[in-house]
């Protein structure tokens, strides 16, 4: 398997992660932020409780966390040192809080009515900050920042409000705003392990992998086994090249979690990665083994073994993948049998193709019945069968009579032939195909020279280096012009 299509697949299984938070992200900066009097409308028409979370969410973990509920959403107190006191001599407001607070105890939907109701520009930010949280459990995120930024806009060192407004920024999605917030709780004195986790993530997110390793790496010396800022920091390591540390710790997560399949294809990218393709080879039978191997594993399996030349894994995977393919999408096992035709596998190509047609029939797309008629010519022709395999060709250019490589094939059995009028004239049709010009003109050439016309294949060969300067060609030029030279005296 080619280098760039393991990067390709490793990349995909990097994204993935993060695609159902950032379409998440695209719906919430639609919507407008509210004011306060609005929020105060629409309180009596919720039910609050804490909104349950989708466990796909690549924060799923976090966010279920004892801890990290506590730390983020469970606490309307007040903290004196960094967040704002009550003035006692606003004795309407301090009653009113003392009246909240026991509401709030039993009624948190009523105890956010009484708080939106009451809200003014001169209010406590801490009432700002109270519903903003609320409102931040219920899963209303954009009401919530609305809330959080107009307590810190009361009181700027206002600790806990910088934290719940990262965390509402991380629950809509908006990663690059959250980093802000998290940073300034941290200079604020907010450490722990949530807040440097999730500032590695929304790091991550913006694929600035030096800051997410340093944010991970602070979030594990207060929580060294959570496995999010655990995946966040191999992920960062990753993101920089550094694939032997990154294998180091998937290795370490592997002895504790041995049945963790993300941990074994994580590592098998990783190996891949490292072009180390026999160790990702033994990663996927794992998976295999386990039963828990997918399709797209299977034909990254197969292609390994295909780039070791072990034909007959290759074959026994690829036949395992075609069980696995949806009816009619047999892109990658009609690319598979390509490949092993191209690798002179014709044995074992013939069997795959006869299975793609046996479990696809008639749903096979036109470009892929075409490719498999294809493969199966190149077997008959390494079989001896030429007729057969220009029958099949014939096929070929009938359904697509711009097919130049049928053409350029068909002209190659006439030219072996030496019916050389009918080989030219494939050869033209073939160069009149975009793409194919610079080898129909080599083909023509390769007539030329057995009627030992030099001279025209000289000058087709120049028309071809024209189009497509390459080595081998020139080195055919520079031989014919010899024999050019040699033919006429000179």
């Amino acid at each position: 398997m080619k280098r760039n299509e393991m990067i390709r697949l490793f990349a995909l299984l990097l994204v993935v992660s993060v695609t159902t938070v950032t379409q998440a992200a695209a719906k919430n900066k639609d919507k407008a932020p509210v004011t306060a009097a609005e929020t105060a409308a629409t309180i009596p028409a919720m039910k609050f409780q804490a909104q349950p979370v989708d466990p796909n969410n690549p924060l799923a973990g976090a966010f279920q966390d004892p801890l990290f509920v506590k730390s983020f959403l469970g606490g309307y107190g007040v903290k004196a040192d960094v967040e704002p006191k009550f003035d006692q001599t606003k004795t309407n407001e301090v009653n009113f809080y003392r009246e909240l607070s026991q509401v709030m105890a039993q009624d948190i939907s009523k105890a956010a009515y009484m708080i939106s109701t009451n809200l003014t520009e001169e209010a406590n930010p801490i009432f700002d900050y109270t519903l903003g949280t609320i409102l931040l459990q219920n899963g209303e995120n954009t009401n919530a920042i609305t809330h959080l930024e107009k307590a810190i806009e009361k009181f700027p060192s206002f600790l806990r409000a910088w934290k719940n407004l990262g965390m509402a920024n991380v629950r809509a999605g908006q990663f690059d705003e959250a980093i802000k917030p998290f940073t300034k709780a941290v200079e604020l004195g907010g450490v722990d392990g949530q807040i440097y986790g999730l500032l590695g993530y929304c790091y991550m997110n913006g694929e600035r992998y030096l800051p997410a390793e340093a944010a991970y790496r602070n979030a594990m010396i207060f929580m060294p086994e959570h496995k999010d800022w655990k995946m966040g920091l191999i992920k960062s390591l990753l993101g920089q090249s550094k694939f032997a540390e990154a294998n180091r710790m998937v290795a370490e997560m592997l002895l504790k979690t041995p049945d963790d399949v993300s941990l074994w294809t994580l590592q098998a990218s990783i190996f891949t990665q490292q072009e180390d393709y026999a160790s990702a080879a033994v990663n996927y039978e794992i998976l295999r083994k386990f039963g828990k191997i997918d399709f797209r594993q299977l034909m990254v399996l197969g292609d390994i073994y295909m780039s070791q030349d072990a034909k007959d894994l290759a074959l026994e995977v690829y036949l395992q993948g075609v069980d696995r393919e949806e009816p009619g999408k047999a892109e990658r096992t009609v690319r598979a049998a390509t490949i092993l035709a191209g690798r002179g596998a014709f044995d074992e190509a013939d069997l795959l193709v006869k299975k793609v047609r046996a479990i696809h029939g008639d749903k096979l797309s036109a470009e892929d019945d075409l490719k498999l008629l294809k493969v199966t010519s190149k077997t008959a022709f390494a079989k001896g069968d030429a007729d057969q395999a220009v029958k099949v060709l014939e096929k070929v250019i009938e359904k697509n009579p711009l097919d130049g490589e049928a053409l350029l094939m068909v002209g190659d059995h006439h030219l072996k032939n030496q019916e050389f009028e009918k080989a030219e004239f494939r050869f033209d049709l073939a160069g009149r195909i975009q793409g194919f010009e610079a080898d129909a003109f080599v083909k023509k050439a390769q007539v030329k020279v057995k009627q030992q016309r030099y001279t025209q294949a000289v000058d087709e060969l120049r028309k071809a280096q024209k189009l497509k300067p390459r080595d081998s060609v020139q080195r055919y030029l520079e031989a014919v012009e010899r024999m050019l030279r040699q033919s006429s005296g000179a």
